[in-house]
C-alpha cells in the first residue's frame, strides 16, 4: 500500500514540475508548487532571481508563512529551504513578489548645436526595493508598531499578518513619521505573532539621454518613483457568485494580486484575471457569507496622472492613482490618492 502511495506522490510532483516549467516558459510571474513528503525542506525555484526571503510569498495549505522560517540559496537553479519539513500531502505555494518599473523620466531640452555632446538625461529616481519586513509578538492590548524604513503611508503597500492569516487592509492604518507607524483597528490576543512586509516596487527607468551636439544643453529632469502597493477590492460571497469586478485594475496577470477568502491566502492557480471594463477576477464558488479580498501588488500604470498644479479638489480618479504635478516642464510634487471617490484625498508626497 505505500509503494503505491509513494509513486502517486512521485507523478504528482513529476505534473507540478511540469507545470512549474510551462509557466515559466510563458513569460508569466514566477510561481512554483510542491506536494509535500513529510520529508523534503528544499524545493528547487527555477526562474528565480534574489536570495531575499521576503521577495518570495509563500504558503502552505493557503496559510502564509513567515519569512524567517525559509531561505533562500544561489544556484542553477536558486532552491528555498524551509526551516522544517512540508507535512506529507500538503501543498505548498511559492509566488515571487515582482514590482513594476518606475516611470521614465521626460526627455531633456535639446541644447544649441556646438562642438561637443551634450550631457545625458537624468537617472530616474530610484523606488526603494521591496521586502522590508518586521515582526512582533502581540501583548494584547498594543495597537501601535514602529516601522522603520517604511516610506509609503498606502495600507496596501503592507502585508500584515497575525500568526500567518492574511489581514484585511481595511484593519490597519499607516502614518507617516519619523519612523512611520502602523495602528491596528484592534489589538491580536497576547502571544500572537505580527508579520508586516513591505510590497514596494522596483528601480525607476533611466531617463532619456538629451540629444547630442549641444555644448550646454540642459539635463533630463529627474524621473519620479513609482509608488508601492495599490487598490483593494472586498466582497461577501453569495454562494454562487464567481466572477468579482476589480475596477482600476490595469493587468491579467494573477500573481500581480493578492486574494484572500476569511484571511486565507489562495493559490494564484485557482483564479484568472480578465481584461475589460472594468477588469474582472474569476474564482471558484466563494462560500455563502464569506469575505474576499483582493489587493494589487502594484499601482497600475493606467492611474499614474500627469498634469499642472495641485490636483487637491480638482482631478476625479480612484483611489491609489498617482499625480506628478509639471511645473514650467519639470517635474514638481508627486500625490497620491489615499482614500475618497471623487476630487479629494489626495496626499502630496
Amino acid at each position: 500500500m505505500n509503494a503505491i502511495a509513494d509513486r502517486a506522490a512521485y507523478y504528482a510532483r513529476i505534473a507540478v514540475e511540469a507545470a512549474n516549467v510551462a509557466q515559466l516558459e510563458d513569460g508569466g510571474h514566477a510561481r512554483w508548487g510542491y506536494i509535500g513528503d513529510g520529508v523534503q525542506q528544499a524545493f528547487n525555484l527555477p526562474g528565480a532571481g534574489t536570495i531575499f526571503a521576503p521577495s518570495y510569498i509563500v504558503g502552505i495549505d493557503g496559510v502564509l508563512q513567515d519569512p524567517d522560517n525559509y531561505t533562500i540559496t544561489y544556484g542553477d537553479p536558486y532552491t528555498l529551504n524551509m526551516s522544517v519539513p512540508v507535512p506529507a500531502g500538503s501543498e505548498i505555494v511559492i509566488v515571487s513578489i515582482k514590482g513594476i518599473t518606475g516611470a521614465t523620466g521626460p526627455i531633456g531640452p535639446i541644447g544649441p548645436i556646438g562642438p561637443s555632446g551634450g550631457p545625458t538625461g537624468a537617472t530616474g529616481l530610484p523606488s526603494p526595493a521591496g521586502g522590508i519586513r518586521w515582526a512582533f509578538t502581540s501583548d494584547g492590548s498594543n495597537t501601535l508598531y514602529a516601522l522603520p524604513g517604511a516610506f509609503s503611508t498606502l495600507n496596501t503597500a503592507y502585508l500584515v499578518t497575525y500568526d500567518g492569516v492574511t489581514q484585511d487592509p481595511n484593519n490597519y492604518t499607516i502614518a507617516a513619521g519619523s519612523p512611520y507607524s502602523i495602528t491596528l483597528s484592534t489589538a491580536p490576543a497576547a502571544g500572537v505573532g505580527i508579520v508586516i512586509v513591505s510590497l514596494n516596487g522596483i528601480q525607476g527607468a533611466t531617463g532619456q539621454q538629451g540629444t547630442p551636439g549641444g555644448a550646454t544643453g540642459a539635463t533630463g529632469p529627474v524621473g519620479p518613483s513609482f509608488p508601492s502597493g495599490g487598490l483593494r477590492w472586498a466582497y461577501t460571497g453569495n454562494g454562487s457568485q464567481t466572477v468579482f469586478n476589480i475596477a482600476g485594475a490595469s493587468t491579467t496577470l494573477g500573481t500581480a494580486y493578492l486574494v484572500a477568502v476569511d484571511g486565507i491566502t489562495q493559490d494564484s492557480a485557482n483564479y484568472t484575471i480578465t481584461a475589460g471594463s472594468p477588469y474582472t477576477l474569476t474564482i471558484s464558488t466563494v462560500p455563502n457569507g464569506s469575505v474576499i479580498v483582493i489587493t494589487s501588488l502594484t499601482v497600475g500604470l493606467a492611474n499614474w496622472i500627469t498634469g499642472f498644479g495641485s490636483p487637491n479638489g480638482v482631478v476625479t480618479a480612484p483611489t491609489g492613482s498617482v499625480y506628478t504635478n509639471l511645473t514650467g516642464g519639470s517635474l514638481s510634487t508627486l500625490y497620491v490618492k489615499e482614500s475618497g471617490s471623487g476630487n479629494t484625498g489626495w496626499i502630496a508626497k
